[in-house]
């Protein structure tokens, strides 16, 4: 392969990439691409493009304190829900839940901090669901700061598992006024 910009052949390496996202220099390692030794050009396959993509907006997510496209796609599988079942429980229209798994589109501040609550705050995703009309499957592994008795993800689906009382998750648990 020939370089696009000096004409130089171009080797297939592994080592870390620099590049500028959303103005900032990150850098992205692991994805098989080709560099130009005498410009420093680089060039990605379409094969590994997505997983440049989805390893750039991880490190975006990391330091902006964001969830990572991994994160968003095992608090969706965790709620059992489709993307598109997703999207409508958060109210971002399509394919948005799509392109922030894969890393091509990093998610506002304000579909993270709703993905946080339906993660961290007990009953939240079931109230979320109860507001949209989508169905939560199952309920999301608690907050790393403590256990709330029947509300692990271990527990959907048993017998004897909590019910969920929409209204008594808008007063009591999450401290909504009715």
């Amino acid at each position: 392969m020939f370089c696009s910009e000096c004409g130089h052949d171009m080797r297939l390496t592994s080592e870390p990439m620099s590049e500028t996202f959303r103005g900032e220099e990150f850098v992205v390692e692991g994805v098989e691409h080709y560099t130009c030794d005498a410009c420093g050009n680089y060039a990605v396959s379409a094969k590994a493009s997505d997983l440049f993509a989805g390893k750039l907006a991880e490190a975006y997510a990391m330091a902006h304190g964001m969830l990572t496209p991994g994160e968003i796609k095992g608090l969706r599988k965790s709620l059992r829900l489709n993307q598109a079942e997703f999207e409508e429980l958060l109210g971002v229209s399509r394919p948005a839940v799509c392109r922030w798994e894969r890393g091509s589109v990093v998610q506002a501040k304000t579909a993270d901090l709703l993905m946080r609550v339906a993660r961290d705050v007990p009953g939240a995703a079931e109230y979320l669901g109860c507001l949209a009309g989508v169905s939560v499957r199952s309920r999301v592994v608690q907050p790393a700061g403590g256990k709330h008795d029947g509300w692990g993800a271990r527990d959907a689906g048993k017998a004897g598992a909590k019910a969920v009382d929409v209204e008594k998750i808008k007063t009591e648990e999450i401290g909504l006024v009715a």
